[in-house]
């Protein structure tokens, strides 16, 4: 993400900054905007890998005869 991060350009943030924006309407009304694909990828990729971790975690539980904390919450 830091990389996503640094492909915006400064040219970027300086022209809105020409325009009359804050460096907090900046952040909201540009920067933000265009990370929004970065962090949606990584909230993708972070649920696949915490879904293959609970996958895990309950076929690990039922051939040992154990119960993990995930499993148990998933149950109830």
């Amino acid at each position: 993400m830091r990389g996503y991060a640094w492909s915006i350009t400064k040219e970027v943030e300086e022209a809105a900054k020409l325009n009359g924006c804050t460096y907090l309407q900046i952040l909201f009304r540009i920067v933000f905007p265009l990370l929004l694909p970065g962090i949606a990828a990584i909230g993708v990729i972070s649920f696949i890998f915490s879904w293959g971790e609970f996958f895990f975690t309950m076929i690990l539980a039922m051939s040992y005869n154990v119960r993990k904390l995930p499993v148990i919450v998933a149950s109830s």
